[in-house]
């Protein structure tokens, strides 16, 4: 029984030391005393009782024992409530999102524009805005015959075939075909200098239909024989006849109407782009016919007048000015007749302009 006491007794000098009260010790030794009842606890003056090295125990066997009460001895709340600790829960970092790639921006679809099946090398590229396929109008139309010019004081790129013209107003859709009024699907617009037009209002002002074929990254465009541009060089009488130049002017002389024709373009292409009335040879000097080339330029000079700029292109005969003063007044200034030694002579301005435009190695051709 004494043993019996001395582990109770140990366990709960243990519980008192871990709560740190006194109640829980006093309120444990009351509980032994009611539960065993004829057991008396042991104090300092009852060594008698037992052996004095019976009370002599370690620590750690002090330890042991406490291990060894019952829950009857010992209340397991009495245990439980020690104070402990809470654990410090550590801080998760919040999960870094991984960067959503931007989708790519969708590239342009090249556009290749052809005429009559054949590719016209554009600079600046055309592009599709909205649907509209826009073009460089300055490249495309003089592929196909026009003269293009930039007029400034209306900001208006000038197509020109012939007399014949068309106004595209930069920065609206407002446009000019051949003296009529229209508004092109998409307004003409400047890129760093350059004039884009809607594809598809060129080619119904000129008379040409379209044919687009979509390959997904690029497309094709064909624009068919323009029938207006077909018209009008077949209107020149000069282009069936198969005549080609050095340079990319010809003349030509028509003796039986008493006119010169200036063109511009190439063999059957030929466009006109100045005419004037001339004299031509007397009959006892009569001007020759047949097709010949520009070789220089130079003034005969005589008494009391002149004639030039004179444009020779064959032995004597050139093209030059009616006879004028040497203060540049007309000595005598006729047209329409033959009256000269061989040669072909122009009012002043139109010699000067030709003489201006047309360079060495130019067709002349000259017929009856």
């Amino acid at each position: 029984m004494a043993i019996y006491l001395k582990k109770t007794i140990s366990a709960i000098i243990i519980s008192a030391l871990l709560t740190g009260t006194a109640t829980a010790f006093a309120e444990n030794t009351d509980k032994i005393n009611t539960d065993k009842g004829s057991a008396t606890i042991i104090t300092d003056t009852d060594q008698a009782a037992e052996p004095a090295e019976a009370f002599e125990e370690t620590p750690e066997e002090v330890l042991s024992d406490a291990t060894d009460v019952t829950d009857s001895a010992v209340p397991t709340e009495e245990i439980m409530s020690l104070p402990t600790a809470e654990p410090t829960a550590e801080p998760t970092a919040e999960p870094t999102p991984e960067p959503t790639a931007e989708p790519a921006p969708e590239k342009p679809k090249e556009v290749a524009v052809t005429y009559d099946g054949i590719r016209v090398d554009l600079y600046p590229a055309p592009y599709i805005d909205s649907g509209i396929t826009m073009v460089p109008i300055r490249a495309l139309a003089s592929y196909i015959g026009f003269d293009v010019k930039y007029d400034a004081d209306y900001n208006t790129e000038v197509l020109s075939l012939g007399k014949n013209y068309i106004f595209y107003n930069i920065g609206t859709n407002y446009t000019t075909a051949f003296g009529t009024d229209l508004y092109a699907l998409s307004p003409t617009v400047q890129r760093d200098g350059t004039v884009f037009v809607a594809l598809r209002t060129f080619a119904e002002i000129i008379g040409s239909e379209l044919t687009f074929t979509d390959y997904g990254t690029y497309a094709t465009i064909n624009l068919a024989n323009s029938t207006y541009v077909n018209n009008y060089f077949a209107a020149q009488p000069v282009n069936p006849w198969g005549i080609d130049s050095r340079t990319k002017y010809m003349v030509w002389v028509s003796k039986g109407e008493f006119k010169v024709r200036l063109y511009q373009g190439e063999k059957y292409k030929w466009k006109l782009i100045h005419e004037c009335s001339c004299a031509i040879g007397a009959p006892g000097t009569p001007t020759v016919t047949g097709s010949f080339e520009y070789q220089y330029k130079t003034q005969w000079n005589y008494n009391g007048y002149y004639v030039g700029p004179c444009l020779v292109f064959y032995r004597g005969y050139a093209l030059h000015s009616v006879l004028l003063r040497y203060n540049n007044t007309e000595y005598d200034g006729r047209t329409g007749v033959m009256i000269s030694h061989g040669c072909v002579r122009m009012k002043k301005a139109d010699i000067d302009l030709i003489a201006n435009t047309i360079p060495i190695g130019t067709k002349i051709y000259v017929t009856n």
